[in-house]
């Protein structure tokens, strides 16, 4: 095998070692992306879109970027001294790899949306459904309709609790305690159609609201 062969085969061939330190190194990215689309970027324009880069590796950055032939540097003017960066064919060229690189990373590498979950502790059937109706736009909603379904139901995943608290089985505030003693980082919304009593103060919860409280979503 000719030394031309095993370099055609070789698995991470020379070209694309260069291409990835190219595009590996910071700024040089975000130069090509600043400059796709446009009619040509003055220097100022750039360290002004370019959040954090310094004129001295800018200015390193352009001159890297000029010899590859990736961009082009125009003089404007010469009294005074004006220079337009725009892009040359090679540049747009690889603008279309970073652009379809930027997509498989928001793909496959993008972290997950947190899900917003919502469990609703509640015994009446049309209560629950009203509040499933409010809720399942925004948030994954859960319900129970009594004490064990709830504590059944919740998990670390569970953000906010809607608790009814004369619920069957252990009531509202039996659940309650028990969230506060494992710890969960969950808010909990206290309803009841009863009146307020001074059993409230010692209760940790995080709001209580009564059946005629208006929309307690924000």
């Amino acid at each position: 095998m000719s030394p031309s062969d095993a370099s055609d085969s070789a698995v991470l061939p020379e070209y694309l070692l260069d291409s990835v330190s190219l595009l590996s190194k910071k700024w040089h990215p975000a130069i090509v992306r600043c400059l796709a689309d446009t009619t040509g970027c003055s220097f100022s324009d750039i360290e002004d879109r370019l959040d954090g880069v310094s004129a001295k590796v800018l200015t390193d950055a352009l001159s890297e970027l000029q010899a590859y032939e990736i961009i082009e540097r125009r003089e404007v003017s010469q009294s005074p001294l004006r220079v337009s960066y725009t892009l040359t064919e090679r540049g747009e060229e690889l603008n279309e790899v970073i652009a379809s690189l930027a997509d498989w990373g928001e793909t496959h590498l993008a972290a997950p949306a947190t899900e917003r979950v919502v469990l609703v502790a509640e015994d009446n059937p049309r209560v629950n459904e009203m509040h499933t109706t409010w809720l399942e736009e925004e948030y994954t909603v859960r319900t129970a309709s009594d004490g064990e379904e709830t504590l059944r139901r919740l998990d670390s995943d569970v953000g906010v609790v809607v608790l009814d608290r004369r619920m069957p089985g252990p009531s509202g505030d039996e659940v309650l305690d028990w969230i506060r003693s494992q710890q969960y980082d969950i808010r909990v919304v206290m309803a009841t159609s009863e009146d307020v009593d001074l059993d409230l103060l010692d209760m940790r919860f995080d709001d209580y609201l009564t059946r005629s409280s208006v929309d307690w979503r924000n």
